[in-house]
């Protein structure tokens, strides 16, 4: 059983699901096991440091390893950078004919649950060069400045009738259109 859980099968899978809390939690009671006794299971007293401290960076005083639920989310993040990349692949235009630009157009397929659930934080991690903005979030890209217009005016985005508008389309056709009185 260790070697399943140390092995590249986890990883494989957090680079397409989101593992459950419940999950997550079994697969750190192995490695901890495996860590502290190099057996399948151990108790506390075998524990010489609680294991969020030993999931710590080197530079912080841990040992490195890798928390499970930050290295789940940073490869979800590196499957949504994906699809915001120029690169034609096959997958990609697959799941876009799907889902949409936006993403909301399956709203009923886990694939697009799972992006529409990493975008915010991609977004919060990013910043976007505009182009022709046809691709971009007028509300929830960082596009303008440091922060995402929703968030500089709140009171303003608390009108907007289409949270996925695009820049371009607010150029083309003035802010007013996305907005209800």
């Amino acid at each position: 059983m260790v070697n399943v859980v140390l092995g590249s099968l986890p990883i494989y899978f957090m680079s397409s699901i989101l593992l459950p809390k419940t999950v997550r939690d079994l697969l750190d009671a192995k490695r901890r096991a495996f860590f502290w006794t190099g057996e399948d299971k151990c108790t506390g007293a075998n524990c010489l440091v609680a294991w969020d401290r030993v999931c710590q960076s080197r530079a912080a005083g841990g040992l490195g390893i890798k928390n499970l639920e930050d290295m789940n989310h940073c490869l979800l993040l590196k499957f949504v950078h994906k699809l915001h990349e120029a690169d034609h692949l096959p997958w990609k235009t697959w799941f876009i004919s799907h889902a949409g630009a936006n993403f909301l157009n399956a709203p009923d397929s886990y694939l697009a649950k799972l992006v529409l659930t990493e975008l915010p934080r991609y977004r919060s991690l990013t910043k976007v060069q505009l182009g022709d903005g046809t691709s971009v979030s007028f509300w929830h890209d960082k596009w303008l400045t440091d922060t995402t217009i929703a968030c500089m005016f709140p009171a303003l985005h608390s009108h907007n009738v289409d949270d996925a508008v695009s820049v371009h389309s607010v150029i083309e056709k003035g802010v007013r259109q996305h907005l209800r009185p």
